[in-house]
């Protein structure tokens, strides 16, 4: 693969093919090193990168024999494992491609499918025109290996001279097109499931009060979690500070909230139990200072956790027998779409926002009872009172979130990537919605 960047590089310099520009180069060589042929899926908390080739060319509906779950799957590939992936939508005319690609046989190519790309390296020029006709190229000759590279630059740049893209592609994505297959594949997943079968659970909406209050977060997380989770018998517990607890210095994010203003966020949602702690942010231990990366209020969060864990314990003594499934969630946290019925995830694995590029997010997961008890004892892995101390060059997030990839892989939890990771390219706050970024009529980024 080496070799064959190089070869590019020297095209490029010679002034063979003027119309790619240094920034094609980039992609094209990005995604000659990560096609990584037939490579088997990189999986859980591993911080391996993926196949780009594996992740690309699943025909997307309503393609014939199309699934978008087998799209969903596609995608979560290159979203998890890759820093900068981006799943691409690929429409276009086969025949048109195929009069002037004038490959030998028949292979069969879909009218739309997906396309693995690396965000801020491939302008739509280079996707058109060289990464499309490549993975088709790839897939008539069984890879790379066979696959005169130097051939495919002329052919592209020739044609270019005389025409539009073979194909006529256009090119559809950004977050709501992500989004989109995921709720598309969470109906085609459901309708494959007993949703009358029974199932129990126990949703830990945990935090500040923040903004709780919105509409439009207490909306989604009545209609989009608790409602389209579909459990036939469900608790749902809130944990967090009413009144004036948090100290003046954390007032941009914590603001204080009273009940009469949490009045129609609590009707929305409906908690069964309420727990009204204050838990203070730890500090600073004594001697020494924490390091930037580590959040100060990382040791709260999971007390808060643990509070919750203990509602969680008295409704199975209540009930008699554990719950199914256990969900953490946040009160700041839009979600713009459905999840899902409960019956369509794994019941083997924790799913969690996690990709090869970052550690676990400890924001949201949806967590078989069986390892709820290893999700929630998180503190007691290191640094339980204060900050630990730790080395900085495997830490992929901060060290909150790295602490419980730990205690996971300690415990050897199998965990399944949630395909709604929210990744570097998004605006974070269409997912975590915070005072000192919400005006009440905040447009959200959809690129």
């Amino acid at each position: 693969m080496v070799r064959l960047c190089a070869l590019v590089a020297s095209a490029i310099a010679a002034g063979s093919y003027a119309q790619i520009a240094d920034a094609d180069a980039s992609c094209f060589s990005w995604w000659v090193r990560h096609c990584r042929w037939k490579q088997a899926p990189v999986e859980g908390l591993s911080s391996e990168e993926d196949s780009a080739c594996s992740a690309s060319g699943e025909p997307i509906p309503p393609e014939p024999g199309a699934s978008w779950a087998r799209v969903l799957e596609q995608m979560t590939r290159c979203i998890t494992g890759f820093y900068e992936g981006r799943y691409v939508e690929v429409r276009w005319d086969p025949a048109d491609f195929w009069h002037y690609w004038k490959m030998p046989g028949d292979m069969q190519i879909p009218a739309r499918f997906g396309l693995c790309i690396p965000k801020g390296r491939c302008k739509e020029w280079a996707v058109k025109w060289l990464l499309a006709p490549l993975l088709w190229v790839y897939k008539h000759n069984d890879g790379p290996d066979k696959v005169n590279h130097h051939e495919v630059f002329h052919r592209a740049e020739l044609l270019a001279r005389s025409t539009r893209p073979p194909g006529r592609p256009t090119l559809v994505q950004g977050t709501l097109h992500k989004e989109q297959i995921y709720d598309r594949a969470m109906r085609e997943l459901e309708q494959a499931v007993d949703r009358t079968s029974k199932t129990s659970g126990l949703l830990c909406i945990v935090g500040h009060l923040r903004s709780f209050g919105e509409e439009v977060v207490h909306q989604s997380l009545r209609k989009n979690v608790i409602d389209a989770l579909g459990f036939s018998e469900q608790r749902t517990v809130l944990v967090t500070e009413f009144g004036r607890h948090t100290p003046q210095e954390e007032q941009s994010q914590n603001p204080w909230r009273s009940w009469a203003e949490m009045a129609p966020a609590l009707e929305a949602v409906a908690p069964d139990v309420v727990v009204n702690v204050p838990v203070q942010v730890e500090g600073h231990p004594p001697g020494r200072r924490c390091h930037a990366k580590y959040p100060m209020a990382c040791n709260a969060q999971w007390r808060r956790l643990e509070l919750c864990q203990e509602q969680l314990l008295s409704f199975e003594l209540q009930r008699g027998a554990p719950v199914d499934w256990v969900v953490r969630l946040r009160t700041d946290m839009i979600f713009s779409i459905a999840l899902g019925d409960i019956r369509t995830f794994d019941p083997e694995r924790v799913h969690l926002p996690v990709g090869s590029w970052t550690d676990a997010h400890d924001t949201f997961a949806i967590i078989p009872r069986r390892y709820a008890d290893v999700y929630f004892g998180t503190r007691h892995y290191a640094g339980t009172d204060f900050c630990w101390v730790s080395p900085r060059k495997d830490i992929r997030s901060d060290d909150c979130c790295h602490r419980l990839k730990l205690q996971l892989l300690k415990h050897q939890v199998p965990v399944q990537r949630f395909a709604l990771l929210w990744q570097p390219w998004e605006i974070v706050d269409r997912y975590i919605v915070r005072p000192n970024t919400w005006n009440g009529s905040k447009l959200y980024a959809l690129s």
